[in-house]
């Protein structure tokens, strides 16, 4: 739900959305944009919620999901780098060298140029 602008929006949206007669249960998640949606067959009720939605809060867009990535799919290495997990962990390795040199530097003893 890429238009969504504000938290209450999403809140109106979400209870909207919940009271339709062939939806099990819906979310909608501000901070992603995004709806979870449990029904019997959730891709053909799109159109109905999208019209359903826009009736009180337009434009108000609902996308299905990009497919995902099989796991055996050969990625670049840029696709790799990009995985929050992946950037947690450089950064990680890039401040735990930042620690331990600035705490060896530190604790170097200092020399006179004099011998």
């Amino acid at each position: 739900m890429p238009t969504l602008d504000c938290a209450a929006c999403a809140l109106k949206l979400e209870k909207l959305i919940n009271k339709q007669p062939d939806v099990i249960s819906a979310s909608i998640s501000y901070a992603t944009k995004t709806l979870k949606l449990t029904a019997e067959d959730p891709d053909s009720l799109i159109p109905e919620l999208t019209e359903k939605c826009n009736e009180i809060e337009s434009p108000t867009v609902i996308q299905k999901p990009h497919a995902k990535l099989e796991e055996n799919s050969s990625h670049g290495i840029l696709d790799w780098i990009k995985q929050d997990k992946v950037q947690l962990g450089i950064g990680g390795i890039i401040f735990g060298a930042g620690m331990i040199l600035n705490y060896n530097l530190i604790n170097l003893p200092v020399t006179s140029g004099n011998h």
